[in-house]
């Protein structure tokens, strides 16, 4: 328990925060390993059993207590909140968790019988298959909606777009069809950053949002602007006061502190980017590994591949540049990656890999070979031909 509704009720965290289920198939797919599966499995069943217990109205919608527990304090999305964000607003029918839920169950239907569950298959299938069908019917006029179940009408803010709403395309749930509408909204947001992308619990989801979308440079500008300006106060040499903002902390002891991950990534330089050593303002290094490097899993736990999609920003497509990247890991398989940019477009990708397969393979995003070499001693290299925001795929043979 860390937050108390209005009226006295505990209440935690949603399962959109961190897209957390996301993130434990990332892991597991990445480092196949059963006994970390294995322990956190219990873990992850008892939350969503009792998320399906304890925030369920009676016609089955998904919702938050109060705002606290959305983690969108004060939220206008839940119509009560703005004067009291501890007001209960359990009529509001949340399409962010809907879609949450949905993706929760999507991944512990594939990841239960490695875990020694096999047992949950069909029930985690089911659930997801109920819970991605309600989260599309919550798309209307072009936007997904949270809905008032007090007259089961869809909550329709004027000119108010909260970037959570794109959590059903970030999860993989919504229809190519409301996938194409709510591109422009992935612009509108990259155009319009101050508070919904200076906080990598909503940059998260928007990015893999842009992902689904295909709008991968999209997502690599946003990243890059965003890490420009963040790692330049990670990586300052002195600490930095918080005037003109106020604290309650004794004189002393308002400054932040360069080198570690604050809670959110402030467009205005002078802001002190909320509370220090915050765990979601950690995830930097890995929205840039996911879209600007590229480097994706696929969402198969069985399938000895990985993505390679570069999505360098136009500031580092400069002619006879290099970037280079290590130690990205699939099982057996550890991979250095090197760009050489050749234009304002294409680059040349050298891979070299060590490991267990006895081959390795790249192909294009039609499933043409671009290159493929045997491992000799446990390693080989590769070279190609990309083009920045192109799909590869990385496959290896055991």
């Amino acid at each position: 328990m860390n937050m108390i509704c209005a009226d006295g009720s505990e209440v935690g965290t949603a399962p959109t925060w961190g897209m957390p289920f996301r993130v434990i198939r990332s892991i597991y797919v990445r480092s196949g390993d059963r006994v970390w599966l294995a322990a956190l499995y219990p873990h992850a069943r008892n939350f969503l059993n009792w998320w399906l217990a304890n925030r369920v109205d009676s016609s089955g919608w998904f919702h938050c207590k109060c705002s606290w527990e959305s983690g969108q304090d004060a939220s206008k999305r839940f119509l009560v909140a703005q004067e009291n964000p501890g007001a209960v607003a359990d009529f509001v029918r949340t399409v962010d968790v809907e879609a949450a839920m949905a993706e929760a169950f999507s991944a512990m239907a594939q990841l239960c019988t490695d875990a020694g569950f096999p047992q949950d298959k069909a029930r985690w299938s089911e659930l997801a298959a109920r819970r991605i069908a309600t989260t599309r019917a919550m798309f209307v006029d072009g936007w997904f909606r949270d809905f008032d179940s007090r007259d089961n009408r869809p909550i329709i803010l004027k000119d108010y777009y909260d970037v959570m709403m794109l959590y059903p395309l970030a999860a993989g749930i919504a229809t190519s069809e409301q996938g194409s509408a709510l591109t422009q909204r992935l612009e509108y947001f990259a155009e319009n950053p101050r508070f919904w992308l200076e906080w990598p619990s909503f940059l998260f989801p928007y990015t893999e949002a842009a992902w689904n979308a295909g709008q991968r440079l999209l997502a690599g500008e946003v990243v890059w602007r965003t890490a420009d300006r963040a790692y330049r106060r990670t990586d300052a040499r002195q600490t930095k006061s918080i005037a003109p903002f106020e604290s309650t902390l004794p004189a002393e002891y308002q400054f932040r502190i360069p080198g570690i991950a604050n809670e959110f990534w402030a467009l205005d330089a002078e802001n002190p980017g909320g509370c220090e050593n915050y765990g979601w303002g950690a995830t930097l290094p890995t929205l840039i590994l996911r879209n600007i490097v590229g480097f994706r899993e696929f969402e198969d736990p069985g399938k000895n591949a990985f993505i390679l999609a570069p999505a360098l920003p136009s500031a580092l497509m400069k002619a006879g540049a290099r970037y280079e990247v290590k130690n990205l890991r699939i099982r057996p398989i550890t991979t250095r990656v090197a760009f050489e940019v050749l234009d304002t477009s294409q680059m040349k990708i050298r891979l070299e890999v060590t490991g267990t397969a006895k081959s390795v393979a790249v192909s294009g995003a039609k499933g043409e070979a671009l290159a493929t070499v045997g491992l000799v001693s446990g390693q080989a290299s590769l070279d190609f031909l990309a083009i920045n925001g192109a799909v590869y795929t990385f496959s290896f043979q055991l």
